[in-house]
């Protein structure tokens, strides 16, 4: 899977590539990847906006996305677009 990402709180420049190993899924949107030298970086993925803990449908969107990356090695690529302003 390949996907463009926000990663939070990383020093990594935009455009940057990384792959890793998916290893947890915080909700629809957004999961931990193991990278090189055993790091781990929370991804969220860009453009989506997936129910929250407590809304509606949260959990159905949860375990699709964790459907979807089971025993995944993702490819990831920074966003080059600013953080959108809601």
């Amino acid at each position: 899977m390949s996907f463009v990402f926000k990663p939070e709180k990383s020093s990594l420049k935009k455009g940057s590539e990384i792959s890793g190993k998916v290893i947890a899924i915080i909700d629809g949107d957004t999961y931990d990847v193991l990278i090189h030298d055993n790091k781990t970086i929370r991804i969220r993925m860009e453009g989506i906006d997936a129910p929250e803990r407590g809304m509606p449908f949260f959990r159905k969107s949860k375990d699709y996305l964790a459907k979807l990356s089971e025993t995944e090695f993702v490819d990831h690529m920074k966003s080059n677009h600013p953080p959108l302003k809601l």
